[in-house]
């Protein structure tokens, strides 16, 4: 009958009780030697199951066959660290109604690693012998024992110093000496008697702690991290060491996300770059594309137009190659109007023959235009053009009008205006035009017949909703006078027409900064840091050589402060005088005209030359040629032989040698044995090369 087992919930039952019913479930199970029977010492519940090696086994019956191919499944052996379920309950029962498993007889036509419980192979063990690669069993271990990889002390290397530890042979020890051999671990912890790499945070490398014996990126206090860095016990499971925690730690900026970044809350932007980049607190188009209007991506800190998905486009337009059209598919266009080239159109035509005498095919609007007087049907059909000064000129598909070519003839493919007056200067499909898209236009639009740029008669024409037609120009601008720009903001009519902060100091108004700075921002008054043209050794240089700053003015306001960060020039480095300013010193590396070769490769050598900027003089690396090496600070062959002679290899009794420079190599001097020719069958080589019978 199958192997029956006993199971309960309470494993603090009284140890007569669970004798007694030991023995009826004996005696149930008809007295069955074929499997183990686990007797009253090995569930004695004061004992540690895991480290039980002593349980009487009846190993008599045919518990396993040691010859079976299968092994134990990886994920059925225990975790060293979590001793097997030792519960008689029915939830650890490792059965699963949805498994397929096979049928079986006996144990014996099991895999390794399990046995045959009511006719099917399910995981478990009833001796060693159903266990694999030298794995011990566990019977006591429920529901139908375990493959563990030691049971008692004896498993393992004791004279190595291994011990049996909740099923796996671990090293054990009672100092850091049993420890030494051990790189990884060479510290001994005296309560678990395991060897580990770490005791205490001291041992860890600087930005890591001592947890559970190994050392974990982490930190406790700015003591556990490197040099200028923060620790922020908060982040993460351990801590993490950054560059600022909190705004005391940026000198003078905040600290955000961890990152030392500028107060933007206190920088003034002008419209045309409204957003502060907290990196260097420069004022920018845009740093993502939610800075952008409709239609555009922020590429390089600027709205370029352009788009990813559908919803990056405005009135309803759709993404196509990263563009914004009005459709892709005809069902994305109006009833009896079908989508040609990007826009839904009533066409008329797909070729010129759909059109009568005197029109051709527009080929964007697909309409039937009127031929112009001179008209163009081929490119040979316009003026050669007299290259450089007149560019040739091809016939225009749009209007069929000869226009200048940039199709890339004279190496360039650029569109400019050499007699003036002209604005066709956009490139676009190989042809000089005013736009190429609205983004090229002054605020209007792009007309799609003719490229031309479309003329505003009113606010409406813009395509920038909050700009402005200028009528007299038919251009639209941001602002024509100061009443379009919010207060306090001025209108900059002499540069582009844009609202500013102000023009000149009387335009400021917020208390405290009553300076307009170069960039047409109010800025705090300021006091010249130093005198004009003073130079100071550059803070920022940490090694030599060092550079220098000079005393001008940089930045937005009118004061002098140092700037311009400039090198010596090779062989100098700036040295700080006794009244405090900088200045370029010679480091004296060489005197004029000697040679050295390279210490590093021996094909290199070393000049001493003079910098025509601050006329010291420094080694110059140079190399040499294909073949030659330095010796004594001069190029010389390695392995020298006479040009044109020809000898026998020596590994190849057939092989004719050459010698000769590398055809391949510009810069060869030197000649070198290389491979020639092979004799003909049954001639080897012999002498000073010469092909004869052996």
């Amino acid at each position: 009958m199958p192997w029956c087992r006993t199971r309960s919930s309470n494993m603090n039952v009284a140890a007569v009780v669970l004798a007694a019913m030991l023995i009826v479930l004996a005696v149930s199970c008809g007295g069955s030697t074929n499997r183990p029977v686990v007797t009253f010492d090995a569930l004695d519940s004061g004992d540690d199951p895991d480290l039980i090696g002593d349980a009487s086994l009846d190993n008599t019956g045919p518990g396993g066959d040691n010859e079976r191919d299968s092994i134990v499944p990886p994920d059925l052996v225990d975790d060293p660290g979590s001793p097997p379920p030792d519960s008689f309950d029915d939830q650890n029962i490792a059965t699963d109604p949805g498994t397929d498993v096979p049928g079986c007889k006996d144990s014996s036509t099991c895999a390794l690693g399990n046995i045959c419980f009511d006719s099917q192979c399910v995981p478990g063990c009833g001796s060693d012998r159903d266990c694999a690669g030298g794995l011990h069993c566990k019977p006591e271990s429920l529901p139908h024992g375990f493959c563990v990889q030691c049971i008692s002390n004896d498993h393992c290397d004791v004279a190595g110093g291994e011990k049996c530890v909740a099923g796996s042979c671990i090293m054990t020890c009672l100092t850091n000496d049993d420890c030494a051999d051990q790189a990884d671990a060479p510290f001994c912890n005296s309560t678990s008697g395991t060897c580990v790499q770490c005791l205490s945070d001291g041992v860890c490398p600087i930005g890591t702690l001592c947890l559970a014996g190994t050392c974990q990126s982490g930190c406790r206090s700015d003591r556990d991290c490197p040099d200028s860095l923060k620790c922020d016990p908060k982040s993460g499971a351990n801590g993490g060491c950054f560059t600022c925690v909190q705004d005391p730690d940026c000198n003078g900026r905040i600290c955000r996300e961890h990152q030392c970044v500028i107060d933007c809350s206190v920088v003034k932007c002008i419209a045309e770059r409204p957003i502060c980049d907290p990196l260097n607190g420069g004022c920018v188009q845009c740093l993502v594309k939610t800075d952008c209007p409709v239609g555009n991506l922020c590429l390089g800190n600027r709205c370029i137009e352009g788009c990813e998905v559908d919803r990056d486009c405005s009135g309803g337009r759709k993404c196509s190659g990263g563009t914004c059209v009005q459709c892709i598919t005809d069902n994305q266009c109006p009833v009896q109007q079908k989508c040609l080239q990007n826009q839904c159109l009533s066409a008329e035509c797909a070729r010129d023959g759909d059109c009568g005498g005197g029109k051709y095919c527009h080929p964007l609007l697909l309409s039937c235009e009127t031929l112009p007087a001179k008209h163009c049907v081929l490119d040979s059909d316009c003026p050669a053009g007299y290259p450089p000064i007149i560019p040739a000129q091809m016939c225009d598909p749009l209007t069929r009008e000869c226009i200048p070519s940039c199709d890339g003839s004279l190496g360039i493919s650029l569109c400019f205006d050499l007699l003036g007056g002209s604005t066709r200067v956009v490139c676009v499909d190989n042809g000089c035009y005013d736009c190429g898209t609205d983004n090229d236009c002054s605020g209007t639009r792009c007309d799609p017949y003719d490229r031309h740029c479309l003329v505003c008669s009113a606010d409406t024409d813009c395509s920038v909703p909050t700009w402005h037609c200028d009528a007299a120009g038919g251009t639209c601008k941001e602002c024509l006078n100061d009443k379009q720009c919010a207060f306090p903001m001025v209108c900059d009519e002499l540069n582009g027409n844009r609202c500013v902060e102000c023009l000149q100091d009387i335009d400021c108004k917020t208390p405290g900064k009553p300076i307009c700075g170069k960039s047409k921002v109010c800025i705090a008054p300021c006091q010249n840091e130093c005198s004009a043209r003073n130079t100071v050794c550059n803070p920022d240089d940490a090694i030599a050589p060092i550079g220098f700053l000079t005393c001008g003015d940089y930045d937005d306001d009118p004061c002098l402060e140092y700037g311009n960060a400039t090198e010596c020039g090779s062989g100098s480095s700036c040295t700080t005088q006794i009244s405090g300013l900088g200045k370029c010193v010679c480091q004296n590396e060489c005197s004029s005209g000697f040679k050295r070769c390279d210490a590093g490769a021996a094909d290199q050598f070393d000049t001493c030359v003079q910098n025509s900027t601050s006329g010291c003089w420094y080694w110059s690396t140079g190399y040499c040629g294909s073949g030659e090496v330095c010796i004594s600070g001069a190029c010389e062959c390695e392995n020298a032989c006479t040009l044109g002679a020809k000898a026998c290899d020596s590994q190849y009794a057939d092989q004719v040698l050459l010698c000769d420079t590398d055809p391949n190599d510009y810069y060869a001097v030197c000649p070198y044995w290389q491979y020639s020719t092979i004799c003909s069958t049954g001639y080897v080589c012999k002498g000073k090369g010469v092909c004869q019978l052996p």
